[in-house]
């Protein structure tokens, strides 16, 4: 028998299924992740499901549920995502994570966070950029990703921010990756000797 309440209505019993509970749990939990105020509340539900929640996410990287666009703001939803991919180093995430690298964090009145790609040496102007977070607190594996997906569909931009986070993790390939990006346009040669100028001080 499927999950739900059994009710006694006469001589007959009828089950009522339990699935719109589940869906206002989740509606609920898409409010914390999605609210500046109280996304620290979502992630700590979802760090505590121990993985239970984590496909629920993922599968609103794919496709979000179509109730949503008319009560939450797309924008914050998915810094809300990427905070917690960050908080849980979510492998699965990356490829969301990669598609979304240029994500910035919004402040109160819509503006953007002081942060940008030619500030993500510090830790300040990380956090301005949730994904990028995300796939450097992930490691390895996000480098190789970015790799990856730098020579197919990325905009300018996001080459900019992608630069910046294979930089900041080191990882096997990034040199040799970022020794061919300098053989590109001037502005790409130019982010990668910066972020070959952060591998050398990893290593020191």
């Amino acid at each position: 028998m499927k999950s739900g309440v059994a009710i006694l209505v006469g001589l007959s019993v009828i089950c009522v299924p339990a699935r719109p509970q589940a869906r206002g749990a989740e509606v609920r939990l898409a409010h914390l992740l999605a609210s500046e105020g109280r996304r620290s509340e979502g992630i700590a539900e979802v760090a505590a499901s121990n993985g239970r929640l984590v496909p629920l996410l993922i599968s609103w990287t794919r496709q979000t549920p179509a109730e949503f666009s008319s009560i939450l703001d797309r924008h914050e939803l998915y810094v809300g995502l990427a905070d917690c991919f960050a908080e849980l180093r979510t492998k699965e995430a990356m490829p969301f994570l990669v598609q979304n690298v240029g994500l910035e964090r919004l402040l109160t009145g819509g503006k953007m966070m002081a942060g940008t790609p030619e500030g993500m040496a510090s830790e300040e102007g990380l956090v301005s950029m949730p994904a990028a977070r995300a796939l450097v607190r992930i490691g390895p594996d996000s480098s190789a990703a970015l790799i990856d997906a730098y020579w197919k569909s990325m905009s300018a931009r996001d080459r900019m921010v992608a630069l910046s986070v294979i930089g900041r993790i080191g990882a096997t390939g990034a040199r040799e990756f970022l020794g061919h990006v300098m053989q590109e346009a001037d502005w790409e040669r130019s982010r990668a000797a910066d972020a070959l100028k952060r591998l050398d001080a990893r290593a020191k």
